[in-house]
């Protein structure tokens, strides 16, 4: 069902299903593209050894399946680098994947996902700063599904800069850096709830860290 409403195989096979179903489905198609981006970004970690990256990843897959266990991921879209493409299609059939963008990058890959249509998120790998935001910039057209390749830096530096031409300031738009002390999870917990998205902050951050 990621496809316009104006082509002809949504309208044959999915208009008829109604709404409710076909946001089952992109439901379920998050769940999977969010399970790929996470088993990737894992073993990329493993394999280059990256400590960092293998120290940052509990707290980056709690947050994001507790978005999508919160049911508020209405959509999502994911952004495969060399690296995931060759270590997906070695894992999985073709068949067996969902529809992503190649980004031009031998390692980064990202993923987006759209909260209710209220609040927009994109994480990446390496080095990548999470970006929350409350609109799409009319001059960014990756998040179509008809785009199938896209350049590392429109998604890492371009984003914020087409958002503050369209809205004249980065008013509701935030990049956060991945730390060790909570300090992301609390400016993003924040947002969320400017959003009235009231998802506990519990249900976001490691459980041994609940105290803190």
């Amino acid at each position: 069902p990621r496809v316009p409403r104006s082509n002809p195989s949504y309208q044959k096979w999915w208009d008829i299903l109604g709404e409710r179903r076909i946001a089952h489905m992109r439901g379920w198609l998050s769940r999977f593209d969010l399970a790929l981006f996470l088993e990737a970004l894992e073993q990329s970690a493993k394999d280059s050894n990256n400590q960092d990256m293998q120290r940052m990843f509990e707290s980056r897959k709690i947050f994001m399946e507790g978005l999508l266990d919160f049911g508020i991921v209405t959509d999502s879209r994911l952004f495969l680098s060399d690296y995931a493409v060759r270590y997906l299609k070695r894992n999985y059939e073709e068949s067996e994947l969902p529809d992503f963008a190649r980004v031009t990058s031998p390692e980064t890959s990202m993923i987006y996902l759209n909260l209710s249509g209220k609040l927009h998120m994109i994480e990446g790998s390496h080095s990548f700063k999470l970006k929350l935001f409350r609109a799409i910039p009319e001059s960014i057209n990756y998040l179509d599904f008809r785009t199938k390749i896209v350049k590392d830096s429109e998604i890492r530096m371009r984003l914020k800069n087409a958002y503050i031409k369209q809205f004249g300031s980065d008013k509701g738009f935030l990049e956060l850096v991945h730390d060790i002390h909570l300090n992301w999870q609390s400016k993003a917990i924040k947002l969320l709830r400017e959003e009235n998205f009231d998802i506990p902050s519990a249900k976001l951050i490691p459980q041994k860290r609940y105290r803190e």
